[in-house]
Order: C-alpha cells, then structure tokens, then sequence
C-alpha cells in the first residue's frame, strides 16, 4: 500500500521519512520514535506550487533500503537513522531486516537490505 504524500523536498527513493509537525510535511526520519514510511518512488515538484510529492509506502510490505551501517548477517530489528536503516536487537523498531540470503555477501553501509515495515 501507498499514498501520496507532500515532502519536505526532493528526498531520495528508498529513504525512511516521517511526518514532521512543524512543517506539516513529511521529511526524512531521523529515528523510529515517529510513524515511518518508505519513499517508493521518484519524487516530483509541483510547477506551479513548487511543492514536492512523492509515493510513500507506510505499512505491510517488503521493501529493499540503504543500510545506515554493517547489518549483522542474522538480520534484526528495524531501527532508523537519517532516512537509513540499521539492525539493533536491543529493542523491537518498526520492522525487521532480513537476514542475508544465500549467495549475499556481508552488507555494508550504503548497500540496499531487505526490510520488512510493520
């Protein structure tokens, strides 16, 4: 499931964002402690409002992200920084990050994981 959504501005595919009250837009996550949703598509600017938009997936499916930092090959809990995700087993998160696959090699910051957002 997705929805439209207006951006806080042109925020890359495959970033975790978050409704941020202040400007009444959604912008890139900095950590789990709101609602988070995935940028699913190209965002795109309004010519006449010049205001940015974008699909944004929030709930229930499975989805490839950038990793924030080395994801430990058993996987984990989701946990959130700047837009990128991390496994931290301490605590739940908002979604699981699969563990590596047959034939994957150890993933890296910067390498795209397999999430799962609840």
């Amino acid at each position: 499931m997705f929805i439209t959504l207006e951006l806080s501005g042109n925020i890359a595919e495959k970033t975790a964002v978050s409704f941020d009250s202040t400007s009444g837009k959604w912008t890139t996550a900095p950590d789990t402690s709101r609602l988070i949703g995935v940028v699913k598509g190209a965002a795109y600017q309004d010519p006449e409002t010049e205001k940015w938009f974008a699909p944004v997936a929030i709930s229930g499916f499975d989805f490839y992200m950038v990793a924030d930092r080395a994801i430990p090959d058993e996987g984990g809990f989701m946990h959130v920084n700047n837009g990128r995700v991390y496994a931290d087993n301490s605590s739940m998160g908002c979604g699981t990050i699969a563990p590596l696959n047959i034939g994957e090699t150890t993933r890296v910051a910067g390498d795209l994981v397999l999430v799962h957002l609840r």
